[in-house]
């Protein structure tokens, strides 16, 4: 009772305080030739490109080669298109995301690490992460011999340890096609599957196909998966026959690896061909969480997990601006109830800690996302996501990131 007093009140005093705003989706297409080759992917596939509400605006991003050093793209959930000099193609975003390298011209790149984010499956997945196949799976990425007729063997762990499968051949897993210029073997469902999508939505692979076993909608599913230049490909043996190939939300992924919090400089940018000394900072960022990111953790029956970071994050309310001297620091993060009975949550539970040991609560009025957390009661299995916004001091750095079930169990994310 007293814990659902107290959410209600604080709920009132947010929906008294705050003006609630919908969820931010793209406004549009950006380009009428994005627009085109949208429609073009939907026509081929459900789900070709993802709906244009998981979609962002688009934006300039560096890109050496492009008329004025810039170029328009935009990001969907499945990939990201882009306007380079009157041309529309599309990034090699599964390439960039496993090599740890930002692309910004024909030849030029900017140095990044791959996030421990899922490849497939449920955001809370233990893995495998592309920060796994960069280093413990990476001899999936080692050039192969050609096996036409041949079938799948390879077995990823979510840690990330191969091994040989005792299943036997399968049509849809045997190899149908070699991939010469990239030196990997690809399973007939794949090979199927990229010849009616298109080789310059795909490209070619860049690993050898693994199965591997993932959480899909809170199940436990067996998955074979490929990684290629563009995109993702998993096969789900157990999904209907239109669904059973499906491509992996690598735009999205991308998206949240190069923006989701400061871990890495704007895209936009100029990259610096030679190192030099670092210029004197005015505003401490974030440490470089998101390379960790997303993080779950599970205290009684309280699960918490960590998205992104937006630091700086700038209110989504245009009359809302932090005080002078300070900035407004946002997280997406999810509130489930893992236990047996109703549980309350409520933003104002959510707190940081600066490196200087000074601790944070929620700023009134601020929102650096959307949706804002707000208040509710989570059922057991439920879960509930949204942004939680602090104002710090500008030169503050962010140390820790804590959720309390209303002074019983707590969740705490360090950053140092």
């Amino acid at each position: 009772m007293r814990r659902s007093l107290m959410a209600a009140i604080a709920g009132l005093l947010v929906s008294l305080l705050l003006t609630a705003m919908p969820l931010k989706a793209a406004s549009g297409f950006a380009d009428p030739g994005f627009q085109q080759q949208w429609q073009t992917g939907e026509a081929i596939t459900p789900n070709f490109w993802g709906p244009l509400a998981l979609a962002k605006d688009g934006q300039q991003e560096s890109y050496k080669e492009a008329a004025g050093g810039k170029r328009l793209v935009q990001y969907f959930d499945k990939g990201r298109m882009e306007l380079t000099n009157g041309a529309v193609t599309n990034g090699l975003l599964a390439t960039e995301i496993v090599k740890g390298q930002i692309q910004t011209g024909d030849a030029t790149f900017q140095p990044g690490v791959p996030p421990t984010i899922p490849v497939a499956g449920d955001p809370d997945n233990v893995g495998p992460t592309y920060a796994t196949l960069a280093t413990k799976g990476k001899p999936l990425f080692d050039a192969a011999p050609q096996q036409t007729g041949n079938y799948a063997q390879a077995v990823l762990s979510p840690t990330g340890d191969i091994s040989v499968s005792n299943a036997g051949p399968s049509d849809p897993v045997t190899f149908a096609a070699f991939d010469n210029s990239t030196k990997h073997n690809v399973p007939k469902a794949f090979a199927d599957y990229r010849a009616k999508a298109g080789l310059q939505t795909i490209g070619y692979g860049i690993s050898e196909p693994f199965t591997t076993t993932v959480k899909v909608g809170g199940q436990q599913r067996q998955v074979v998966v490929q990684v290629f230049e563009r995109r993702v490909l998993t096969y789900t043996a157990s999904n209907d026959a239109a669904f059973r190939v499906e491509m992996g939300n690598i735009g999205t992924h991308y998206y949240l690896w190069r923006y989701g919090s400061s871990a890495l400089p704007p895209a936009s940018s100029p990259v610096p061909t030679a190192v030099s000394p670092s210029p004197v900072m005015t505003q401490a960022p974030a440490p470089p969480v998101s390379n960790r990111l997303p993080q779950r953790k599970v205290v009684g029956s309280l699960a918490v997990t960590l998205y992104a970071i937006r630091d700086p994050a700038v209110s989504t309310n245009s009359l809302d601006k932090p005080h002078a001297g300070n900035r407004y620091v946002a997280l997406d993060v999810t509130i489930e109830n893992v236990g047996s009975g109703s549980q309350d949550y409520n933003k104002f539970e959510a707190t940081v800690k600066t490196t200087d040991d000074r601790k944070f609560q929620i700023g009134f009025g601020a929102r650096g996302g959307e949706p804002d957390l707000g208040s509710g009661t989570n059922q057991p299995g439920e879960k509930s996501r949204g942004w939680v916004t602090f104002e710090i001091p500008s030169g503050a750095v962010l140390a820790s990131f804590t959720y309390s079930d209303f002074g019983g169990d707590a969740v705490t994310f360090m950053f140092t």
